[in-house]
C-alpha cells in the first residue's frame, strides 16, 4: 500500500527536525567535508587500473552515441555509466575527470545517508569510512 503524501511528509519531517539542531548540523557538514577531502587525496594518489581505463577509453574514443552503444555491448558496466563518461569526455580527455565525477557521486551518497537515514547517530557517522562507502 502506498502511503499518503501527508504521511510521507510527517515521516521525513522528523529526520529534518532531528538534523536541524546547530551542533548536529555542523557535525554532519564537517563529516561530509572530511569525507570529501580524504576522498580527493585518495583519488589524486590512485593509479587507475585496466578496467577503469577500459571504460574511459571506450567513452573517449566513441565518436557518436550509436558508436558508444556499439562499443559497450560486450562490457559489464551499465550503459548509464558509459553515457556519463561520454559526456565528460566531450569536455576533456584527461581521465582524472572520471575520478572526480565518481567522488562527487560518492559524496552525494554520503550526504543522503548522513542527513536522512533512520539509523542512529553513531551508525551514520561511521558509515562513510566503512569498507563499502570509502573510496
Amino acid at each position: 500500500m502506498i502511503p499518503s503524501i501527508p504521511a510521507l511528509q510527517k515521516r521525513f519531517s522528523s529526520y529534518r527536525t532531528f538534523s536541524s539542531s546547530g551542533a548536529l548540523l555542523t557535525a554532519e557538514n564537517n563529516l561530509i567535508a572530511i569525507y570529501f577531502c580524504l576522498g580527493l587525496i585518495g583519488i589524486l594518489h590512485h593509479e587507475m587500473w585496466r578496467d577503469e581505463m577500459q571504460s574511459w577509453l571506450i567513452a573517449r574514443d566513441s565518436h557518436s552515441l550509436a558508436e558508444l552503444f556499439e562499443n559497450t555491448k560486450d562490457e559489464g558496466h551499465p550503459a548509464l555509466w558509459y553515457l556519463c563518461l561520454y559526456g565528460l569526455s566531450q569536455f576533456t580527455h584527461n581521465p582524472l575527470i572520471m575520478q572526480i565525477f565518481h567522488l562527487l557521486i560518492a559524496t552525494g551518497v554520503v550526504v543522503l545517508f548522513v542527513k536522512f537515514s533512520p539509523f542512529s547517530r553513531f551508525n551514520r557517522f561511521i558509515f562513510p569510512f566503512g569498507y563499502f562507502a570509502f573510496l
